[in-house]
């Protein structure tokens, strides 16, 4: 894919080892010390956030080019990416160790998985996270993507909180998407919790005063919460397939 400029930001896959740890030493400060997940100890030891599925993902990255060095780059946004052609050929995708992809895995098309998303703090109003939809975009036309999803995890323990959550994203899904036959919501209607004794959430109610639970979501990102929930692999989090 293309490198993408904005001002003094930069949009561009990882290149080396340098900007895959720069990524996921944001991840970790984001992750762990801002939202407060608690880290395993290999990742507390390392101030990274790091798992098995770094080596196989492409990793978007939003670098500020006025900041650190090649050798140091100062990433202040990131995306990660698996297409599936490369989860079939490796470990599958992230997902699948909480949710039966089954039915989405069916799909003939280019699919691909997004997570470990985040922003620096001092950069969410400067432009990053529409340079790093910019990226997303530029690399689906570049690999024919056709489908899209992911977990979003929704910060804290209470099921009833995340569930007015979830059900403001599936009423907006429901109602913005199902008439196009859009193969967002076909995706995410084949997609069910895989969790030992749990049953899949019954969201369906009122939607109601879910809206400051998701606010700070991206719109585009909201509009395709339409799967399950199921806890992650925090226990402070709700994951929730989108």
């Amino acid at each position: 894919m293309q490198t993408l400029r904005f001002k003094s930001l930069e949009v561009r896959l990882a290149e080396t080892e340098a900007d895959a740890d720069a990524a996921q030493a944001l991840r970790y400060r984001i992750f762990y010390d801002e939202i407060g997940a608690k880290p395993t100890p290999s990742r507390k030891k390392l101030k990274r956030d790091v798992d098995p599925y770094d080596d196989i993902c492409d990793h978007l990255l939003v670098i500020d080019l006025e900041r650190g060095s090649a050798a140091r780059p100062e990433v202040v946004g990131t995306y990660r990416l698996l297409r599936g052609a490369v989860a079939e050929a490796s470990a599958g995708f992230y997902s699948e160790g909480e949710f039966d992809l089954a039915g989405l895995l069916r799909h003939s098309g280019e699919i691909m998985e997004l997570g470990r998303s985040c922003i620096n703090a001092d950069y969410r109003r400067r432009g990053a996270m529409q340079l790093l939809w910019r990226g997303i975009a530029d690399y689906i036309f570049e690999y024919k993507v056709e489908v899209m999803f992911g977990c979003c995890s929704i910060h804290g323990t209470d099921v009833n909180e995340a569930k007015r959550a979830l059900a403001y994203g599936l009423a907006l899904a429901r109602g913005r998407l199902h008439e196009r036959a859009d193969v967002s919501v076909i995706a995410a209607r084949a997609v069910h919790v895989l969790a030992d004794g749990d049953e899949p959430w019954q969201v369906d109610g009122d939607a109601a005063g879910a809206l400051p639970l998701v606010a700070t979501l991206d719109d585009r990102t909201v509009r395709l919460v339409a799967g399950p929930g199921a806890f992650g692999d925090d226990p402070s989090n709700f994951d929730q397939s989108a």
